[in-house]
């Protein structure tokens, strides 16, 4: 057991810092968005990270039943944050489906006459929506 303090640490430690990287200050609420997805993963990565901080600081007086509750404190909060982290991924794939279902559309309300000059202002804005939320997920995933 006095091994695996250190490593829960550790763990806690890289969740925090994984958190800072991924989560932005977005306000948004609702958990299909991705703001508001990235706002519950932050707010669950805190909560596992508060838990994890408590298990850290067991000492050589803790109870065996007080390792027990933090250990099931970390197993509520690891449950919230892979939801969670779920949710953000639904949300972020959804964007990008969206952007190229706005393409699609943009696409099928062009004139069949319409030369490829007269349509491009209409296409470029929405081919460039796919090619940033495409970024955004390649970046995300570390895609070379």
């Amino acid at each position: 057991m006095p091994q695996r303090i250190p490593l829960l640490a550790t763990m806690a430690l890289f969740l925090a810092l994984f958190g800072a990287i991924a989560c932005s200050d977005d306000d948004e609420d609702d958990t299909d968005s991705v703001g508001g997805a990235e706002s519950q993963f932050c707010s669950d990565l805190a909560a596992l990270n508060t838990a994890m901080r408590a298990l850290a600081s067991l000492g050589p007086s803790s109870t065996v039943d007080d390792a027990r509750d933090a250990r099931d404190d970390v197993e509520v909060a690891m449950e919230d944050v892979r939801d969670s982290a779920k949710q953000l991924a639904e949300a972020k794939a959804n964007e990008l489906e969206n952007a190229y279902d706005e393409f699609d559309s943009a696409v099928d309300d062009l004139e069949g006459e319409q030369t490829l000059g007269q349509a491009a202002s209409s296409l470029l804005g929405e081919a460039a929506g796919i090619a940033s939320a495409e970024r955004d997920l390649s970046q995300q995933a570390n895609c070379p």
